[in-house]
């Protein structure tokens, strides 16, 4: 076994999934992406190459950018997405943070309402069984004012802690 440095990038969101790989020392890369219900276009039992994980991954948060309880009731407040999926109420409730989507309630879309901290103004939302990525963006104020996601974009309409 070689040591080779392998760079890779991908992601998911509700019915689709891609992911990227480079290894720089031989030019080689690939791309693979796919429509999806349940799991990632990679994985173990789909790679068309023996991947193996050499060494375990830092997970650890970097040191200032850890998740603020503090900050949960400035992330509190109405939202609004009016392309996609329309109003957005999220609650600080002590630690925790929910969010109440109408649009995938009348949907049936099924989702987790309670926010997990990933960093600092960084989330985990649930949907259909995935993680997706919700980020808490400031005005140059301070003022949480935009919710983002791979699938979502929403303007805060009220601050008024949901």
């Amino acid at each position: 076994m070689y040591a080779t440095t392998l760079i890779q990038h991908g992601g998911n969101i509700p019915g689709f999934s891609a992911h990227f790989s480079l290894v720089p020392s031989t030019g080689f890369g690939w791309f693979g992406s796919r429509t999806l219900t349940t799991s990632s276009c990679l994985s173990p039992r789909r790679s068309p190459f023996p991947f193996r994980r050499t060494a375990q991954s830092d997970t650890s948060i970097p040191p200032g950018v850890e998740p603020d309880p503090s900050l949960f009731p400035a992330y509190a407040g109405s939202y609004e997405d009016p392309s996609g999926i329309g109003p957005v109420t999220v609650t600080a409730n002590g630690a925790t943070l929910s969010i109440d989507i109408p649009s995938f309630d009348v949907n049936g879309t099924p989702y987790v309402p309670v926010l997990v901290p990933a960093t600092l103004d960084n989330f985990v939302l649930t949907v259909n069984g995935e993680p997706i990525n919700l980020t808490f963006i400031a005005d140059s104020t301070g003022a949480y004012v935009w919710i983002r996601t791979r699938i979502t974009v929403a303007h805060r309409i009220a601050i008024d802690g949901g």
